[in-house]
């Protein structure tokens, strides 16, 4: 792979993930391998959409399942996940698990 912002930028929020929730998608609970990194099942999620918020910091992206980042889509993780009780009280916690910025 080419080293490029985009990819440097998914191992610093990979590495976030390491260091706080055993590398686990925050919204699916699944682990994001090292493998997975650069692939296209992760990808970049803006936690409160882009288009709401024009907040492209890393303080509000996390690395996602794509699967999951489809489901969420331009929502909140609430909007999306917020209806399934027991999925949205897991989501909580892992959550609190995240850098706090």
């Amino acid at each position: 792979q080419k080293i490029t912002a985009f990819n440097i930028e998914r191992v610093k929020l990979w590495f976030e993930l390491d260091a706080m929730n055993n590398q686990m998608c925050v919204y699916s609970g699944k682990t994001i391998s090292a493998r997975m990194i650069l692939s296209d099942e992760v990808q970049v999620d803006h936690i409160l959409p882009f288009s709401r918020t024009l907040d492209d910091s890393l303080n509000n992206k996390v690395l996602v399942m794509a699967s999951e980042n489809q489901i969420k889509r331009n929502q909140t993780p609430y909007e999306a996940f917020g209806k399934d009780i027991e999925k949205w009280a897991a989501i909580q916690e892992r959550a609190k698990k995240l850098p706090f910025n």
